[in-house]
């Protein structure tokens, strides 16, 4: 007998306990698929209402990149935005899409719903138009 299997045998209530523990912690924080957030919003006299919110997120960058200058979007959109795709780390580029803009820049994608949210009201505020969740 192996000294593990000795181990095991004498103080086979405490293994239990711990294969018992192991398990529950692997499976509970085991990653669980995002709930999804279903966001709705009118904005530029158009309805942004696609079940996909990262959809709507592209959806409404391409309409603003037609009236907002690259300029705006750096300071709104900060990081997530450069004037050219190779400025987005490799990992980066491979984890998200990259949205081409009307006024020359590119967008990364990858970000959560809130941060996309800031995003679109923050180009609200600079166009002065009304973001209005639907």
């Amino acid at each position: 007998m192996s000294p593990i299997e000795k181990i095991i045998r004498e103080n086979q209530e405490e293994f239990m306990d711990l294969v018992i523990k192991f398990v529950n912690e692997k499976t509970s924080t085991k990653k669980r698929k995002a709930q999804k957030i279903l966001c709705h919003f009118q904005a530029l006299g158009k309805k942004y209402d696609s079940n996909i919110f990262a959809r709507n997120y592209e959806d409404f960058l391409l309409d603003a990149s037609k009236l907002v200058p690259l300029s705006k979007f750096k300071e709104v959109l900060k990081g997530y935005v450069k004037e050219d795709e190779n400025q987005f780390t490799t990992s980066h580029k491979e984890k998200t899409s990259i949205v081409r803009l009307n006024n020359g820049g590119v967008v990364s994608c990858y970000s959560g719903t809130s941060k996309k949210l800031e995003h679109i009201k923050g180009l609200c505020e600079v166009m002065g138009v009304n973001f209005k969740t639907v």
